[in-house]
């Protein structure tokens, strides 16, 4: 692909990404993407054989940026414990300041639209999280010994304090951001 294909497709991912946090998944047509993008319809359907195969592409787009920020300033030299609280705070200021990925895949995660295929891709995007909690069971770091699981509950603590904080109802200071992932940690501890 050349450099103007990347930077249709980035519009087009852009577009998409913005209508679909505002409007969801199965209200946002194809040619209200080629209208905000800015790209013939043909073009997209160029690159994208469907809007589901183009909502596939962007909501693997979306899981290696997710995955990059998470990973930001991991040193594999620190403790296990010190990295853990890296990735969740990562997670977390990642998701306040993205709200609408945030909105975005989970919309995504709740819709058939998303192959299995596409799911395998996404484990193997976050697959350095996964040997990272895996490493930790073999350890006996974490007594929880099911890395889905582990990811369900560290998801499932960063997006509940993402939520409040977007939504106004708890100021998360610092404070109570490692509040919430040392309790995450002593529950997989």
């Amino acid at each position: 692909m050349n450099v103007q294909s990347n930077a249709k497709i980035e519009k087009i991912f852009e577009a998409t990404f913005e209508l679909i946090a505002k409007n969801g998944i199965y209200n946002t047509p194809v040619s209200a993407i080629s209208k905000k993008s800015q790209v013939a319809t043909g073009t997209i359907y160029h690159y994208f054989e469907s809007k589901e195969v183009l909502i596939n592409a962007l909501y693997l787009s979306l899981k290696k940026k997710m995955l990059q920020a998470v990973m930001v300033g991991y040193d594999s030299e620190r403790g296990y414990r010190a990295k853990f609280f890296r990735i969740w705070i990562n997670y977390y200021d990642y998701l306040v300041d993205n709200a609408e990925i945030l909105s975005f895949v989970e919309q995504c995660a709740n819709t058939p639209i998303i192959t299995d295929e596409t799911q395998k891709k996404a484990d193997a995007i976050v697959s350095p999280l996964l040997k990272f909690f895996q490493a930790g069971i073999e350890k006996g770091t974490l007594k929880q010994d099911n890395v889905q699981l582990i990811v369900s509950l560290l998801h499932g603590s960063v997006v509940s304090l993402t939520k409040l904080q977007i939504s106004g109802r708890l100021a998360a200071t610092d404070e109570v951001k490692l509040s919430v992932a040392e309790f995450c940690w002593k529950g997989l501890k």
